[in-house]
């Protein structure tokens, strides 16, 4: 199993966040939080796209097909600052079908659209940046989707297990496949609230498979959760609400266009939501 630390949440398309692009040259740092870029924005149509910097995600998570994406400028920061003008648009076309990617919310001035289906089998998509001058494309292959057979959503295993089994109706297909799960609502022993508490458990210490098909998780290997207490003392959890995430992604060809360190990067990922106990 070839491993990155590429991650995607999979979400509706307006709301998608940016994975961290480890496999094709950026990651979700590099992207600033906010919405939109301000008075500080560029306009696309002064600029030359030898001097844009791309980044595209291609998502599918069994619900539909989204890409979100956008430009950094010769100035920019940490956010996406190119706002398309002078006719410049982006355009996500798959199986022939073409729909225009519009302003949305995410890091800086992000662009994003999405078609309701997922293809059934792996495919090839475009993202299109559509000027005066003509087409520049890039591409990248969409993994094959594949469902999470077990656990089943509402699951509670116990967090000091020796052996917590995961199982796919398929082997992904992708360049890097990713198993992870992470907690993000955990409950010490008063029964106090803790949301965003992370365990972290996303390396190969943790997971293990031999067919791609069938994994173990080994939440006994992993530091038993917790919180430190305004006294500095750290408090264990008693339950944690944690998701596993399953995702297949792939590097793609990103036009030659653009200026280096530009990428684009398809992902197929699903996840299911079950309780870890301690």
């Amino acid at each position: 199993m070839k491993q990155s630390m590429t991650r995607r949440l999979a979400g509706a398309a307006s709301g998608v966040a940016l994975a961290a692009l480890s496999a094709c040259g950026g990651t979700a740092e590099d992207l600033a939080p906010g919405f939109g870029c301000g008075s500080s924005c560029a306009d696309s149509s002064k600029l030359s796209t030898g001097q844009l910097e791309a980044r595209f995600v291609v998502t599918g998570d069994g619900r539909s097909t989204q890409a979100e994406g956008g430009f950094f400028s010769p100035q920019a920061g940490l956010g996406f600052d190119v706002e398309l003008k002078g006719g410049d648009q982006l355009n996500l076309v798959l199986a022939g079908a073409t729909a225009r990617m519009a302003l949305a919310d995410g890091p800086g001035e992000t662009y994003a659209a999405a078609f309701p289906s997922q293809p059934a089998a792996a495919t090839d998509v475009q993202v299109q940046f559509v000027r005066a001058a003509g087409i520049v494309m890039s591409q990248v292959r969409l993994p094959a989707p594949f469902q999470v057979l077990a656990p089943a959503a509402g699951t509670t295993v116990a967090g000091t297990a020796a052996d917590f089994a995961i199982t796919l109706d398929s082997k992904p297909e992708g360049e890097f496949i990713d198993v992870v799960i992470q907690a993000f609502h955990c409950k010490d022993a008063s029964g106090a609230d803790h949301a965003s508490a992370d365990t972290g458990a996303s390396s190969a210490q943790y997971f293990t498979t031999t067919d791609g098909v069938h994994y173990l998780f080994h939440p006994g290997r992993y530091p038993k959760p917790s919180f430190t207490d305004p006294q500095g003392n750290a408090v264990p959890f008693s339950t944690c609400t944690a998701t596993l995430e399953v995702a297949a992604s792939n590097p793609g060809t990103i036009a030659a266009d653009y200026k280096a360190g530009s990428s684009i990067q398809a992902i197929q990922v699903r996840s299911v939501d079950f309780t870890m106990t301690y």
